[in-house]
């Protein structure tokens, strides 16, 4: 089930990142905190991602 829960986290924060709403950077950010490593590197890109948005 841990599995399945950080792939449906990661779908989630890829799907947040290529939105681009810069809305979701503080609800991310509290993400890089997750035990899972995949997580928080999605979570890096996609902050990334968001963040470069930002800077436009």
């Amino acid at each position: 089930m841990t599995e399945l829960t950080n792939a449906l986290k990661k779908m989630a924060v890829w799907a947040l990142g290529e939105v681009g709403d810069i809305k979701a950077i503080e609800p991310l950010s509290q993400l890089l905190k997750d035990e899972d490593n995949n997580v928080r590197e999605a979570v890096k890109e996609a902050l990334s991602k968001l963040k470069n948005i930002d800077a436009k």
